[in-house]
């Protein structure tokens, strides 16, 4: 049965231009190093080096891309491999594209996160922006220029994306600067 799994793993590795080096059941060296250039892909640089988790894998059988494509910008897939990293240890939050562009499951995800800092459990969280979340960000999200994101908090880095999500030049950091705030009155 695991060796049918790994076959699986292989197959969706090459499927996504990962070379895992066969297509024979063995999860060896090659497996490993293509199974870590796809987690890089994806924004993952502190997980376990060749390990599969049930996410991971999820995101393996998606159509979804972790590699830039075209009409995506690099500052968007910078966002999404953040969001990727940051937020995965969540109960539903799952792999996202990481191709650069702003489509359905990267607006889910920024609505994830959002709940998330907001302070709403994975039992209450849906990635659905409803009055829950509305309120929860007019209460929680508000910050002024030269603000940053205090101990564990990220609103600055998800206002940032948002920004750059709606194709505005900013930087991806956690500082509302005085630049971000001309954009936002622009």
């Amino acid at each position: 049965k695991l060796k049918r799994i790994v076959t699986i793993i292989q197959g969706g590795l090459y499927c996504k231009g990962y070379n895992p080096a066969g297509l024979d059941g063995n999860f060896g060296p090659g497996c490993a190093a293509a199974v870590n250039s796809m987690k890089t892909d994806m924004g993952f640089t502190t997980t376990s080096p060749g390990t599969v988790t049930p996410k991971i894998f999820k995101g393996l059988l998606t159509m979804d891309a972790y590699v830039l494509l075209p009409g995506g910008t690099a500052a968007a897939r910078s966002v999404q491999q953040w969001l990727n990293n940051t937020y995965l240890g969540r109960k539903n939050f799952f792999v996202m594209p990481c191709d650069g562009l702003y489509s359905r499951n990267t607006q889910k995800a920024l609505v994830y996160a959002l709940q998330y800092e907001i302070g709403m459990t994975d039992a209450t969280a849906n990635g659905n922006f409803g009055p829950g979340t509305r309120d929860g960000v007019r209460d929680h999200g508000t910050f002024n220029k030269g603000a940053q994101d205090p101990g564990g908090s990220h609103w600055g880095r998800l206002f940032h994306g948002a920004l750059i999500f709606n194709k505005y030049q900013v930087p991806f950091d956690s500082t509302f600067s005085a630049s971000d705030s001309a954009v936002v009155e622009s």
